[in-house]
C-alpha cells in the first residue's frame, strides 16, 4: 500500500512554552510493496514519523495519505488508518501478556469481530508467516526464547493482517544470529506477503542489505533519501551527517587511501568487494 507525505510538520505542546518541532516540512512517498529503511540518531524525528505515520500521532500542519485514508490535523477518526497499519516498537515481547502463544496472537483479530473459526486461522497462518512451529501454541509465550518471544509479538500483528508493517528497531537485544534469522523474516514477508515495510534501524549492514529505499532523517528533516547505492555512493552527504556507516563501506574507504582510481561505495558485500578487485587485478587499474 502507497504512503505519500506531503509538508507534514508535526510540533509538540504547540502554543505553548514548551512547544517542540518534530518534523519540519517532511516530503515522501513510499512506493506500494517496497521495503524502506529509516536511518538517523537518537532524536532526528524517527519515532515520531513512525507514530503518525501509524495514526497514532496527528500532524500539526501537512497531509499523510495511506491508500484511500487521508490523515490531516482535522481528521478526527484514525480507527481505519490504524487497520491498516501494524507496529512493532522496540522489544515488543514486553507486550505479551496472555497464557499460551495462541491466545496472544489471537487477541487482536478477536477484538476485529472475526469468529472463532476465522482467529484460529489466523493464528495458524500467522504462526507458520514468522517460522514459529504449532508444537509452540500452547506454551507460554514467556518461556520462550528472546527470538521467539519477538516472533509471537509480531504474529500477533500480521494476524490482524495490516498492508503496512512497521518495525522499530527489530533486532534490539538479540545476539548475531537472532539478528539475521528476525531481518530474514522480515525481508521473506516482505517479499511473499507484498507488505509495505517500513524498518527503523541504526544499523547501516541491515539497511544496505534489506532496503530497497532509504531515508535518512537529522533534526526532524529529511536529509538524504534514495536507493543503498545512491545513499552510500554519495560520501559527502555520509560525511557531513556524520553517519555511521556500513563496515564493508568503511574498509573500501582505508582501501581507496592507496587506490587510483578509488573503489566505489556501493559495493555492500565481501563478495562483491573480492569480485570487484580480482576485475581490477586482471586488468591490472590499480597503480
Amino acid at each position: 500500500m502507497e504512503i505519500v507525505i506531503e509538508d507534514l510538520n508535526v510540533i509538540y505542546h504547540p502554543g505553548t512554552p514548551f512547544a517542540k518541532q518534530a518534523l519540519t516540512d517532511i516530503n515522501l512517498r513510499v512506493a506500494s510493496g517496497s521495503f524502506v529503511a529509516l536511518l538517523g540518531a537518537t532524536g532526528s524525528g524517527k519515532s515520531t514519523l513512525i507514530q503518525t505515520v501509524a495514526g497514532l500521532i496527528k500532524p500539526t500542519s501537512g497531509q499523510l495519505r495511506i491508500g484511500n485514508q487521508v490523515v490531516t490535523p482535522k481528521s478526527k477518526q484514525l480507527s481505519e488508518l490504524r487497520r491498516l497499519v501494524g507496529v512493532a516498537f522496540q522489544y515488543p515481547e514486553h507486550q505479551l501478556f496472555e497464557e499460551t502463544v495462541a491466545k496472544d496472537i489471537a487477541f487482536g483479530p478477536r477484538q476485529q469481530g472475526l469468529t472463532e473459526e476465522q482467529v484460529a486461522e489466523r493464528v495458524e497462518e500467522a504462526m507458520r508467516w514468522v517460522g514459529l512451529p504449532p508444537s509452540l501454541k500452547d506454551r507460554s509465550p514467556l518461556a520462550l526464547s528472546g527470538g521467539q518471544m519477538r516472533r509471537v509479538a509480531i504474529a500477533g500483528i500480521l494476524a490482524m493482517r495490516p498492508q503496512v508493517l512497521i518495525l522499530d528497531e527489530p533486532t534490539a537485544g538479540l545476539d548475531p544470529r537472532g539478528q539475521r534469522e528476525m531481518l530474514d523474516m522480515v525481508g521473506r514477508l516482505h517479499r511473499e506477503q507484498g507488505l509495505t515495510v517500513l524498518l527503523v534501524t541504526h544499523q547501516m549492514e541491515e539497511a544496505a542489505r534489506y532496503a530497497e529505499q532509504l531515508v535518512i532523517l537529522s533534526e526532524g528533516r529529511i536529509a538524504l533519501t534514495g536507493s543503498p547505492r545512491e545513499v552510500f555512493g554519495n560520501e559527502q552527504a555520509l560525511c557531513r551527517l556524520k553517519l555511521d556507516v556500513p563496515e564493508i563501506t568503511k574498509l573500501i574507504m582505508a582501501l581507496n587511501r592507496n587506490l587510483d582510481p578509488p573503489l566505489p561505495l556501493t559495493l555492500f558485500s565481501v563478495e562483491e568487494l573480492e569480485r570487484e578487485l580480482e576485475s581490477r587485478w586482471k586488468r591490472g587499474d590499480d597503480r
